[in-house]
């Protein structure tokens, strides 16, 4: 299933013009050692692997903000996987956490200009 062609074409916009911030921002983090060079072309919005779900599998996607928040999610997904074996599961986290091996797991990408 793709995108409409509008707004596959704002999304080819967006990506141009926030493309050169960051980059900058990834340097400058990679720099400081706040990033992990493993998963930069993540952080720039560039899979590392085939994202699940691409085979037409249901997706269920998590976004794990914190490390608390990681740490929870490994049971959760193996009692998914449990009662639903043709799930597909994203995790998208900025740190690393052990995770169940039936879940992929990347780096978010960039989504603002300042970080804390």
């Amino acid at each position: 299933m793709g995108f409409a062609p509008g707004l596959h074409l704002y999304l080819s916009q967006q990506r141009r013009r926030g493309l050169p911030w960051a980059c900058e921002r990834l340097e400058e983090r990679l720099a400081a050692g706040h990033e992990d060079s493993t998963r930069g072309v993540e952080r720039l919005g560039e899979p590392s692997a085939q994202r699940p779900g691409a085979d037409g599998a249901p997706l269920v996607w998590f976004h794990a903000g914190s490390e608390a928040e990681a740490m929870a999610l490994p049971g959760l997904i193996a009692q998914l996987i449990s009662e639903r074996d043709d799930l597909s599961i994203l995790v998208t986290t900025r740190v690393y956490c052990a995770l169940n091996p039936a879940a992929v797991a990347m780096a978010p990408p960039y989504d603002q200009a300042t970080f804390d």
